[in-house]
């Protein structure tokens, strides 16, 4: 294979993760319309709560307004859940990628939902962890909030596309062989 057709996959695989993410988004933007807060958001409210629970702390959840879900140990504050936090965003963009690579279809499945899932419970961690640290040091929440967390949840998908990228480059390169 010359480096034109390579260039030529390149585009392939950029312009099917777009026109995937732009569909997938365009779906989850639908969804969101369906109830407030979304689905996704109250299942993630009600998962940190449970996260909660296994460590005693005496947490529950409430919806705030149509676009906003807080989260209480006790009585407290502890973290709020909008449609940005609750990982579907990131999820449509490691999917899309998934998608992208040229595999077959019960792969992309397979690791896009293994992928999902573990986004998912990370993302979980990361709100009760914040939740956690606003309740209890919150002078530390902002910094964590703005700069820790999003590199553990963008190094999680990170990770994932390279074990992906690399699975599918194994495939092909066997197939080839």
């Amino acid at each position: 294979m010359n480096l034109k057709d390579n260039e030529k996959r390149l585009w392939h695989i950029i312009l099917r993760w777009l026109i995937y993410y732009m569909i997938l988004y365009a779906a989850y933007t639908l969804a969101l319309n369906i109830s407030a807060p979304d689905v996704f958001t109250r299942i993630t409210a009600v998962m940190v709560e449970k996260l909660y629970g296994l460590f005693g702390l005496p947490a529950h959840w409430e919806i705030i307004n149509p676009r906003e879900t807080g989260i209480f140990i006790g009585e407290n504050w502890a973290a709020k859940i909008v449609e940005g936090c609750n990982g579907m965003s990131i999820i449509i963009l490691f999917i899309s990628f998934v998608w992208a690579f040229p595999a077959s279809w019960r792969d992309k499945i397979l690791f896009g939902l293994g992928g999902s899932l573990l986004i998912w419970l990370v993302n979980i961690g990361r709100i009760a962890l914040l939740g956690w640290i606003y309740y209890r040091r919150p002078a530390y929440f902002d910094i964590i909030h703005r700069v820790f967390f999003p590199g553990i949840m963008y190094g999680t998908v990170i990770v994932l596309w390279i074990v992906w990228a690399s699975r599918v480059r194994n495939f092909t390169h066997s197939i080839k062989n």
